[in-house]
């Protein structure tokens, strides 16, 4: 009845054209920002080492990503990908399970994500700054940041 299916760049573009279009017949305004999370897969499907499933997957929905979001100036795409696991940073940013995004990066992810893509470009991260003071999408923003990766409460069930 159910199959695993690992979809090609292809696939997963139009997926998410399809997406956008019937988002559009309800809110043709709708403005989207599309990212590609840095945590790498747990296991794997496919006969491959999960390192190798894991960069073709994320290379396929960073393609995807950058096709779609180049097709209409609506859809922008933010690279926190590309800032936890660019080199760059020397892996720190990783946990010592190198899955777990730590908190030093996920503020980083959310700092720049504030200052670029918000009105006011103010960080949420800055010192001694309480939710009291923080507008209802600032709290949204700070509990997706805090919210744990699908994959792991799946594996505390």
């Amino acid at each position: 009845r159910y199959a695993f299916v690992n979809y090609g760049v292809n696939e997963v573009a139009s997926d998410l054209q399809l997406f956008i279009h019937k988002l559009r017949l309800v809110n043709p305004k709708a403005r989207l920002i599309l990212t590609v999370s840095p945590v790498p897969l747990a296991a794997t499907y496919e006969p491959d080492h999960v390192l190798v499933s894991t960069t073709y997957s994320k290379s396929v929905l960073r393609v995807a990503a950058d096709m779609v979001s180049r097709a209409s100036r609506e859809i922008f795409y933010f690279p926190s990908f590309e800032i936890i696991t660019g080199n760059y940073n020397r892996g720190r940013y990783f946990g010592p399970d190198l899955r777990s995004v730590t908190e030093e990066g996920v503020d980083h992810v959310m700092s720049v994500f504030m200052r670029h893509l918000t009105e006011g470009g103010e960080a949420l991260s800055k010192p001694g700054a309480g939710t009291d003071d923080m507008t209802d999408t600032e709290k949204e923003m700070m509990a997706l940041a805090e919210a744990a990766c699908d994959e792991e409460l799946l594996g505390k069930k």
